[in-house]
């Protein structure tokens, strides 16, 4: 399996193009549909358990507090990434407000997920914003509401409804820290 991720701070920026080229001829006879499909379906067994154990990472997390940061390249990812889980659940009138410090990020954004971790449709809700999308404070951090009705703000977070939400902020393009000055990242937040 190849995975990639398509980070763009703009959307509007052209999508890349990928191809794969076989260097050798194949060994093998085409798969049949039926080939196909059987492989479709042990696949989709075999991300059961990854599947399983984020969703069982996201819901130990506690509930309406930011807990700290993860360093990705711990578990594989970019040394140049971090990550920041969150879980909220929010009343009729509670709003959850986040406030990010990009610590020389090139790219940082936040997503809302449901509990299975499916995020919430972006053409029909604000359910995420990167660092151009969002307006930054005078400071250089960005603040963040969620809540179930737009409160009037450009950095609304709309979870679509959901009153338990899974939220996803990732810093991408860290500096390295020996040769700069720049702070390190910083999230924090509360309900209110």
């Amino acid at each position: 399996m190849l995975f990639t991720r398509d980070t763009r701070s703009d959307w509007r920026q052209k999508i890349p193009a990928y191809c794969i080229k076989r260097l050798d001829p194949p060994t093998a006879p085409p798969l049949s549909e039926a080939q196909i499909l059987q492989r479709f379906r042990q696949c989709c067994i075999e991300y059961i358990p990854i599947n399983h154990y984020w969703v069982h990472v996201m819901n130990r997390l506690p509930v309406n507090r930011v807990p700290d940061m993860i360093d990705i390249s711990s578990h594989g990812g970019l040394k140049e990434q971090a990550l920041a889980m969150l879980r909220t659940r929010l009343g009729d009138d509670e709003v959850f407000v986040i406030t990010v410090y990009p610590g020389g990020a090139g790219y940082f954004g936040i997503v809302v997920y449901d509990y299975w971790f499916r995020s919430v449709n972006h053409w029909d809700h604000t359910s995420s914003l990167n660092n151009s999308q969002s307006v930054p404070n005078a400071d250089g951090t960005t603040t963040y509401v969620l809540s179930l009705d737009d409160p009037g703000i450009h950095n609304w977070l709309d979870p679509a409804g959901l009153r338990e939400q899974l939220l996803l902020h990732r810093w991408q393009a860290l500096p390295n820290r020996i040769n700069e000055k720049e702070s390190p990242p910083v999230i924090s937040g509360n309900i209110r």
